[in-house]
């Protein structure tokens, strides 16, 4: 299939029919295609580093559609149409000569994608931005709030397809594509994650390397990818992105079922983390050696230096569970369970109750913020904001009260007068709270510590810090009549121990651990 493409004379790719109201959108999207590349990145504030004000005011003077705007009410239906986030379609796209949209009568260029959906995506970010960090008095913008979790996916989405097109002819590695198709594309076979991006690695013995084979386990094809992917310097990503203890698969093999969790989008294809600057592992390199042992096991450099002593009983939904805002507004009962453990926990430690509830906070959002500073520029290390410490009292305040009114401590008709910055530092926490999806509260035993750890972890499981990865892991210690070996389960925010502490002390004994 990606020689027809690559050779075809032209591929058009249908987007379905239109109907009034696409008929206005495509009006709408011209606007965005026809802006000068000088100009938008003006108003790109992650690429000029601008202002949302700057941003903001740009957009009105091209008289782009304001935050009140039907257009977005219809953008979000369109970007709903499934050829956004069907996993084939990347290489029918990117390797094509010449492409053309088609949307009913109408049609539009190659470069439809990058300079009219992708622009609108993003002012629409940048309209959300503004709602979240600077209307702090005012509701939220409903339309935009809606639109951006339903847009947002299919943004990534098209950002990577385009970017997969403009670098035709240069180095595509496996690991990078299946970054971008593990997270936002679908399938209706799974193996088809890994199948679809064939043609486009320009690794060429990959096709022999990698055989098609659709009457193969998914387990056994992961394992094979997997074992692609760390002779051919993956680095620990594939660790990061793992199946986790799962009956019938190799634990560390890489995930090709669902999205990611929190924390794995961090890592990068390169390994090298998005945001943040965790040295957990240390500066060493990371080595992985297939097991001589064991089939389709691996082993590493590591240090077990905890086991997990105290838990909640339940996680944040996973990031496959949430499929709608209504799921993540569903599950908000979440912080209440978390406040009731942070209660239960708080006798066996040395820190006040106040301290105690705000490192668990800092915790649940692996010490990560989007400060409204640097608005669309990524996250930082929470430690590194200087406005940190009143956002951390300010959630610690509002989630005690919500807790005591949830258990009738205080009455129901109980309320708080926010203040716009209480107000904003509540809509900051909450948007770095995606780190949180499919974990939960729990304490190291011999530090003493809060972790952020994986939802299917269970008291007992051992940190593990890898050598060279930047944050820890959470193990399974398991035995056959080969001896003992581990069972990865997933990674983790530990606190004590992100900053290469366990590396810098004498006491640690770092040996070959084997993972199956």
């Amino acid at each position: 299939m990606d020689e027809v493409y690559s050779k075809a004379e032209e591929v058009i790719v249908d987007l379905g029919d239109s109907d009034e109201d696409t008929e206005e959108l495509l009006l709408e999207l011209n606007r965005y295609q026809l802006i000068p590349e000088s100009v938008w990145f003006q108003i790109d504030i992650k690429a000029s580093q601008s202002s949302i004000a700057r941003s903001i005011e740009l957009c009105t003077t091209m008289k782009l559609p304001g935050p009140t705007s039907k257009f977005w009410h219809t953008f979000r239906r369109f970007m709903g149409r499934p050829w956004f986030i069907r996993v084939w379609i990347v290489q029918e796209f990117a390797l094509s000569q010449r492409a053309r949209f088609m949307i009913g009568p109408h049609f539009r260029d190659k470069k439809f994608l990058r300079n009219a959906i992708s622009r609108a995506a993003k002012h629409l970010e940048i309209l959300y931005l503004q709602d979240r960090f600077y209307n702090a008095p005012v509701e939220p913008n409903k339309t935009l709030g809606d639109a951006i979790w339903d847009v947002l996916p299919k943004y990534h989405a098209v950002h990577r397809i385009s970017l997969t097109a403009e670098q035709a002819g240069t180095s595509r590695s496996l690991c990078e594509l299946l970054d971008a198709t593990t997270t936002y594309f679908k399938a209706t076979k799974d193996c088809d994650k890994v199948y679809a991006l064939l043609g486009m690695v320009t690794d060429a013995t990959i096709k022999s390397d990698i055989v098609v084979d659709y009457n193969e386990s998914l387990a056994n094809l992961m394992l094979r990818t997997s074992q692609y992917l760390i002779q051919r310097q993956a680095r620990n990503y594939v660790l990061y992105h793992s199946v986790g203890d799962r009956p019938g698969y190799s634990s560390w093999t890489i995930n090709l079922q669902g999205p990611p969790d929190g924390l794995p989008h961090l890592i990068n294809p390169d390994g090298a983390l998005k945001y943040g600057d965790f040295t957990a592992g240390g500066l060493s390199s990371y080595e992985c050696q297939p097991s001589q042992s064991r089939a389709g096991g691996i082993v590493v450099r590591a240090c077990v230096v905890d086991a997990i002593h105290m838990a909640m009983a339940r996680g944040i939904p996973s990031n496959s569970e949430l499929s709608t805002q209504e799921d993540l507004a569903s599950h908000a009962k979440w912080k209440l369970h978390a406040v009731k453990w942070m209660l239960d926990v708080v006798p066996t430690q040395s820190l006040p109750l106040h301290e105690f509830t705000k490192l668990c906070w800092r915790v649940i959002v692996a010490d990560l913020i989007m400060p409204s500073e640097g608005e669309g520029r990524g996250y930082c290390r929470m430690r590194d904001w200087p406005g940190s410490a009143r956002c951390l009292d300010t959630v610690n305040t509002i989630f005690r009260a919500v807790y005591q009114k949830w258990t009738g401590e205080l009455p129901a008709s109980y309320t708080m007068d926010l203040t716009s910055t209480q107000l904003n530092d509540i809509r900051i926490y909450g948007d770095s709270m995606s780190h949180t999806t499919g974990r939960k509260l729990a304490m190291s035993h011999k530090l003493n510590g809060a972790c952020l750890v994986p939802s299917d972890s269970r008291i007992g499981d051992h940190i593990v810090v890898v050598q060279g990865c930047q944050m820890p892991f959470i193990m399974r210690l398991d035995c056959d009549e080969k001896g003992d070996y581990y069972r990865l389960v997933g990674c983790a925010y530990v606190h004590g121990v992100m900053d290469g502490e366990i590396m810098q002390g004498q006491d640690w004994n770092f040996k070959d651990l084997e993972i199956c």
